[in-house]
């Protein structure tokens, strides 16, 4: 887990956010239990920002199963149910800009090389989706014309995330954010 904070003003409560995209790893999810649990404690307001089944792909259901998407949901749920507190829980992809489904991406890579240098206002979105692919095919040295269309899933993915979590970011104010990593 990572953190961004700036310092909270006195004359206000603190505003958390965690980033829980997906509870298929247990371990982290438990982790993100424990960190919104401890801030709720401490009288802090806690936002976590979920997917609904709206990425395109995620690091646990690349293919992006209905039924996956389903468990996930349930299982962050109830594990959300087991906290003392009261917390907010906002999908992400409320705060997607208008635009986003009809921003253009590149997928015409022509090496892994380039993708990896493939960035978008900024962000390396080319190894945010290169990192997961090679996570999920456990090679490197893929071939990217036969993972096109997994490939294109995950740099719509990324992109997705990055334009909703930065629209979020520019219209809240945050003491603490959280994301794993």
């Amino acid at each position: 887990m990572s953190t961004r904070s700036p310092a909270p003003t006195p004359d206000r409560d603190r505003q958390i956010v965690i980033f829980c995209p997906f509870v298929g790893w247990p371990l982290h999810f438990i982790t993100d239990l424990e960190i919104i649990q401890r801030h709720l404690a401490a009288g802090d307001n806690v936002t976590v920002l979920v997917c609904d089944g709206e990425l395109s792909a995620c690091d646990v259901n690349i293919h992006h199963h209905a039924r996956d998407c389903l468990a996930c949901i349930a299982t962050r749920s109830t594990g959300l149910e087991l906290l003392s507190g009261s917390l907010t829980v906002k999908p992400l992809y409320g705060f997607a800009p208008k635009e986003i489904s009809s921003f253009p991406l590149s997928t015409d890579f022509s090496s892994v090389a380039q993708l990896k240098r493939y960035r978008v206002d900024g962000f390396d979105i080319g190894d945010a989706a290169m990192s997961s692919l090679v996570r999920h095919l456990r090679d490197a040295d893929f071939d990217l014309a036969e993972h096109s269309g997994l490939l294109q899933a995950l740099l719509r993915t990324a992109y997705d995330v990055f334009a909703s979590v930065s629209e979020y970011l520019r219209t809240n104010v945050v003491d603490r954010f959280y994301v794993f990593n």
